[in-house]
């Protein structure tokens, strides 16, 4: 049986030949319980690794290693909950390109991955809950089944920097195409502190690389909008029939944070409130992020 321990282990087995390159390591971690109202529900959980082997010319490539939850409303109902989304998991590997040139950046990366049981989505959570003595999710019996997925993730980032380098503004643009989610997106992030980090900001578990200072303090906000063409744990299985929602096409996130960062080392921690991403659903939806960066 797989068990959480057999997981870790397997992760150090991969990243610590690939950390004897220098590069920067992001760890991110998204859950619910960093909000308010501390509820297991829809978006409830990411754990994402990735890793840039520094490069010449602005071009840096590296590899992701990530796992996405998602829950209806009430985990404690062990029937199928038929006005609320599916439980569901997405566990993926993946290529990431990162070119940057000045003041633009373009981002490429590649997943994939597995959903329903083989994301081992279920006996992540059950595990969790054992060790933070939370309630037992009794539902996942009813998630997707298991199905191949890939998907193309390409973002355009764009940074305005003030002369006294205590605020920058980054605007974005892109999309993602593939069997898990497909949509187009743009948004924009402003920073204000001291000694801002030299890069493109933090969104959506996407990789930082940065050059840090010796030490820098500073506040975030961001907006990023979506219309979402397929979200598999709404829409459910492509390749057989499955419980399904009815999505919104259109779907906002709202983040406030902040980040510090000594020598070669950050912290970032962000809040999101994510607007409704299906009909019938009764609240949005808010989690935090905690985002560890690493350079070697």
């Amino acid at each position: 049986m797989i068990t959480i321990r057999k997981i870790f282990y397997t992760l150090l087995f991969v990243i610590l030949p690939v950390i004897s390159f220098a590069g920067t390591l992001n760890v991110t971690v998204d859950n619910d319980v960093f909000a308010a109202n501390n509820d297991d529900k829809d978006y409830t959980h990411g754990t994402r690794i990735s890793y840039l082997l520094n490069g010449t010319n602005g071009v840096r490539w590296g590899w992701a290693l990530g796992q996405h939850l998602y829950t209806p409303s009430d985990i404690s109902v062990p029937t199928l909950m038929e006005n609320d989304r599916p439980y569901g998991g997405w566990l993926y590997v993946g290529a990431i390109c990162y070119v940057r040139s000045g003041e633009e950046l373009d981002f490429y990366e590649l997943d994939v991955g597995v959903i329903g049981p083989a994301s081992l989505s279920e006996p992540t959570q059950i595990t969790i809950h054992e060790w933070i003595g939370s309630q037992e999710p009794m539902g996942w019996h009813h998630q997707l089944s298991n199905e191949v997925g890939a998907n193309f993730i390409y973002q355009r980032k764009n940074r305005f920097r003030h002369s006294s380098g205590h605020f920058d503004a980054v605007t974005h643009y892109g999309g993602c195409a593939g069997t898990v989610f497909t949509y187009v997106n743009t948004g924009a992030m402003i920073r204000f502190g001291y000694n801002l980090p030299d890069d493109f900001g933090f969104l959506h578990m996407e990789p930082t690389a940065r050059k840090l200072k010796t030490f820098g303090v500073y506040g975030l906000a961001a907006v990023d909008g979506r219309a979402v063409a397929r979200n598999a744990f709404l829409d459910g299985n492509l390749f057989e029939d499955s419980h399904s929602v009815d999505k919104e096409w259109l779907v906002g996130d709202l983040s406030v944070g902040v980040g510090t960062t000594y020598k070669n080392f950050e912290l970032i921690y962000a809040h999101t409130f994510r607007s409704k991403e299906f009909k019938k659903q009764e609240h949005s939806n808010m989690f935090g992020t905690l985002n560890i960066v690493y350079h070697f």
